[in-house]
C-alpha cells in the first residue's frame, strides 16, 4: 500500500473548520469536545476563530494565520513527513497483516491520503481515501492512527450490508 503523506493549508484549514469553529464530527461521548479543542490551539488562532462572524470570516482567519504557520515551520513540517515515511516502511506491512487477521480478508487498498494537521482531531473521508494524523505526534503514534482509521476503511468496504440491514431493523426495546 503507497501513502501519500502531505501537510496541505487547504486540508488543515477544513479540519479547524468541521472540527472547531462548527463541530460537525460525532462526538463519541466526548463532552465539550469543541470547548477542549480549542483550548489546545494556539490563542491568537482561537481568539480569530471565537471572533468570526461566519464561515467565510473563520475560513479566511485560519487560513491566514495556517499560511504564516507553515511558512514559518517547514524544516519541522518535512522532518514529521519524513519521519512518518520511514516508520510506516518499517511497520506497513505488520499493520497490514493485523487488518488482515482481524477481519479475515485481504487489505485491497492500493494508496491512501495522509494530511497532518495541526489539530489534534484526526477525522478520514472513506469516499475519498484520505485521513488525518496529528502532526506533533510520534510517528509510531501516527501509524497507530493509521491503523485505527484503516480499520475504519476495511469495515466500510467488507460490510456495508450491516449498515443497511441494520437500517431496517425495529431496534426499539
Amino acid at each position: 500500500m503507497k501513502l501519500y503523506i502531505q501537510y496541505s493549508t487547504e486540508k488543515d484549514t477544513e479540519n479547524y473548520l468541521n472540527g472547531v469553529f462548527e463541530f460537525k464530527h460525532l462526538k463519541h461521548g466526548r463532552e465539550n469536545i469543541r470547548e477542549d479543542l480549542l483550548a489546545k490551539i494556539d490563542p491568537v488562532l482561537r481568539n480569530k476563530i471565537e471572533k468570526a462572524v461566519n464561515k467565510e470570516d473563520a475560513q479566511k482567519a485560519i487560513f491566514d494565520f495556517l499560511s504564516k504557520w507553515r511558512k514559518e515551520n517547514s524544516k519541522f513540517i518535512e522532518s514529521v513527513i519524513k519521519n512518518l515515511k520511514s516508520e510506516w516502511n518499517l511497520s506497513s506491512q505488520e499493520t497490514i497483516k493485523k487488518l488482515e487477521t482481524l477481519y479475515q480478508k485481504q487489505f485491497l487498498f492500493d494508496k491512501t491520503t495522509i494530511y497532518l494537521t495541526s489539530l489534534p482531531l484526526c477525522p478520514y473521508s472513506y469516499k475519498e481515501k484520505y485521513l488525518f494524523v496529528y502532526l506533533r505526534d510520534s510517528a509510531e503514534k501516527q501509524v497507530k492512527t493509521i491503523l485505527h482509521e484503516l480499520n475504519h476503511f476495511m469495515f466500510y468496504f467488507y460490510y456495508p450490508e450491516l449498515k443497511k440491514s441494520s437500517d431496517t431493523k425495529n431496534t426499539s426495546f
